[in-house]
């Protein structure tokens, strides 16, 4: 890709691009100039400003100038989250200016909130360190996309990057149970922020849930990775049969579908509501079909039917339709007809969402959360919970939230840390 090039391009139709802005807040035209005119460097710094994971967001996040394309000579469609993704792998911004050694801070969790608070905690002088309860930073980076969409190597660059920072990284600490907040405050951390939002999945709810072979989608692909990592004690096998049915939306969902369908199994993906209601954009939707994904919409699982084994051996579905009631308004309720009908099956991986795990939390006197686990901060602020010194930010405060906002949100946190540490 001629980065420089499309750059350009972008900037000579910057009156006519139409789209969202940048949810993260980076001044995408500032970057392109310096893109344009090769100072990657430049471009590289400017986007740190406002976001540490340009190779992760150029990947995983939405194209921002999606309703207007623009195409180079080559018939390209120019990309911004291409140019972003590009500085991310190959640019190095300046390293940025000493800064006193100051307070030690506690990150809990190596996803992207926990990998973003402690970029910019680190920018702002304090001695951070993180701590990871797997066996290999990440978090959910490192499980929860499919490796062609977010490639190891990618990663393993990210975490020399951050260490370079000065940001220390500590794996196989389990907060809660093999570490407790008093331990850390007698260590001497002045202020402790909990990023460790990746959670448990929604169960499936019906008559058969019980039945072997009804697998979370992250449980799928939190296996699929710890097979595939480099420690033999974490290899832990996860069977999966001939023919897969999925069922839910997100990226996860579809993540797993093309895992599965490159493994040679029989894929179909359910979906309740239209090709719409798939939580992805229709690209995705195209590359799922194209590699022989069968998508069925308008259609909900119901039940689990058992083997003599206690396998699943069958899902019994309900066709959808919308309807709309006296008030005018437009409801999902099962198809005219005869709707139900079965599908044989070896295994069912279920896509409905997940919820933080807080169960760890519990302990922590004062710590507040509501019935969903989600946490419970001090009137006024945007990160800092009912205890004195200990914040929360991503998916412990919005578990349904993207990449983007959890970005946005860690960021924050960083920012209220600093101004809670220098009072």
């Amino acid at each position: 890709m001629d980065a420089r090039e499309n750059a350009r391009i972008l900037l000579e139709r910057s009156g006519s691009q139409k789209g969202d802005p940048c949810p993260l807040g980076t001044d995408i035209f500032a970057v392109l100039r310096h893109v344009a005119a090769g100072d990657f460097s430049s471009a590289c710094g400017l986007l740190l400003a406002t976001n540490p994971l340009p190779a992760v967001t150029g990947r995983l996040c939405p194209e921002v100038f999606v309703e207007t394309q623009v195409f180079n000579r080559k018939s390209e469609c120019v990309s911004w989250r291409a140019i972003e993704r590009f500085i991310g792998d190959h640019a190095r911004a300046p390293r940025a200016p000493a800064v006193r050694q100051r307070q030690k801070v506690a990150v809990i969790g190596s996803g992207p909130a926990g990998l973003t608070a402690a970029f910019y905690l680190r920018r702002q002088g304090f001695r951070v360190t993180v701590f990871e309860a797997s066996h290999v930073p990440g978090g959910s980076l490192g499980y929860a996309y499919a490796p062609f969409r977010l490639p190891a190597q990618v990663l393993n660059r990210i975490f020399l990057f951050l260490k370079d920072e000065g940001i220390d990284l500590q794996c196989n600490v389990l907060f809660g149970r093999g570490l407790l907040a008093d331990e850390l405050w007698d260590k001497g951390y002045a202020a402790l922020l909990l990023a460790c939002g990746a959670g448990f999945s929604v169960p499936f709810f019906a008559q058969g849930a019980d039945a072997a072979g009804i697998i979370p989608v992250e449980e799928f692909l939190r296996f699929r990775h710890w097979m595939k990592a480099g420690d033999e004690r974490y290899r832990t096998p996860l069977a999966v049969g001939g023919s897969v049915v999925l069922a839910g939306q997100g990226e996860k969902m579809f993540d797993a579908a093309r895992i599965l369908v490159r493994l040679g199994r029989s894929v179909t993906v359910l979906i309740n509501g239209s090709e719409t209601h798939a939580g992805v954009d229709a690209a995705t939707l195209r590359e799922a079909s194209e590699e022989g994904i069968k998508i069925q919409t308008f259609v909900r699982p119901v039940s689990a039917v058992k083997d003599h084994a206690g396998c699943i051996r069958f899902l019994e579905c309900e066709r959808m339709d919308y309807k709309i009631d006296p008030q005018g308004r437009l409801n999902m309720v099962a198809a005219a007809g005869d709707a139900r009908f079965s599908l044989e099956l070896d295994t069912f991986i279920t896509c409905f969402g997940g919820n933080p795990d807080t169960m760890f939390l519990r302990d922590i006197p004062g710590l507040e959360m509501d019935i969903e686990g989600v946490l419970r901060l001090r009137p006024g602020s945007l990160c800092e919970t009912a205890v004195n010194g200990i914040f929360a930010c991503g998916h412990l405060l919005a578990p349904a939230a993207d990449i983007a906002t959890v970005i946005n949100s860690a960021r924050n946190a960083s920012a209220e840390i600093g101004k809670f540490l220098e009072v």
